[in-house]
Parts: C-alpha cells; sequence; structure tokens
C-alpha cells in the first residue's frame, strides 16, 4: 500500500488586488521576524522524522511529524475553510494536510487510494457547499 498524495489547487488567486483576503494581507507580506528556538527546534525535528518516515515507510511516524508550526499558523488565516479542510481530511484519516509551497494551494498525503478517496469526496463536498472554486486530483 502506497501513499497517494491529493492535491486541492485554487482557483481563486489571493493577490494584491483580490478582493478575497483576509485583513487586507497577503502570502508574500508575511513576515515573520522572530522565531522562538524552541519552534525552530520543533520544526527541525519534525523534518528529520519526515524524511526517516518516508525512508522506513513507517506511516505513524509520517502522521506525527507533518506538521508546521513556523509558517502554517500565519498562511492559514488567509485561505478561506483551510482549518475546515484540515479536519475533514485528518478525520477522513489522511496522514497529513498542509499548505503546499506559499499558498493557497493545499495537500493531504494518505495512505492508500481508498482513504485518498474518501478524503477528496469529503473536501469536494465542503468547497462546493461553500460555493469555493477548485481544481483537485490524486498522484501516486
Amino acid at each position: 500500500m502506497g501513499i497517494f498524495d491529493f492535491y486541492l489547487l485554487r482557483a481563486v488567486q489571493l493577490s494584491a488586488d483580490s478582493a478575497d483576503r483576509p485583513l487586507s494581507r497577503r502570502f508574500d507580506q508575511i513576515q515573520i521576524t522572530n522565531i522562538h528556538i524552541s519552534k525552530m527546534i520543533e520544526q527541525s525535528a519534525n523534518l528529520g522524522a519526515f524524511i526517516s518516515s518516508l525512508y522506513e515507510k513507517d506511516y505513524e511516524l509520517l502522521k506525527r511529524s507533518i506538521k508546521d508550526v513556523i509558517i502554517e499558523p500565519y498562511r492559514a488565516e488567509l485561505i478561506p475553510e483551510f482549518k475546515n479542510l484540515k479536519k475533514i481530511a485528518l478525520k477522513n484519516n489522511a496522514l497529513g494536510f498542509g499548505i503546499s509551497g506559499s499558498g493557497p494551494s493545499m495537500f493531504s498525503l494518505c495512505k492508500g487510494v481508498k482513504s485518498a478517496n474518501s478524503v477528496i469526496e469529503n473536501m469536494e463536498y465542503q468547497l462546493d457547499k461553500m460555493g469555493i472554486n477548485y481544481k483537485s486530483y490524486i498522484s501516486k
């Protein structure tokens, strides 16, 4: 059983002229100038554990380590429905969910195609319900 990626590409671009950006902020305007050393240590440990989980095919370690404790808390606020989508993905057995690149695209890692299909169906339902344009796909 392999790991399947689920990608959710937002059709709406969050740019300087975009009316849908909350608090008149943009992704590239987020400047974090003071990161506590404990957050850097946690993020570095997560990265090391994530890489190890891929080599070892340790899905539980992957699930525990696929966390962005530095940037995601700031960028997540700029993506409509991000927190709800993350909850939906994890509730449907995704190994992890996060922001792809600098956003607003998102990804989810799933163990097996059945899990990936469950995640995508439930997330698409939520996005359709909210009237948010998107494009999604599953890759292996």
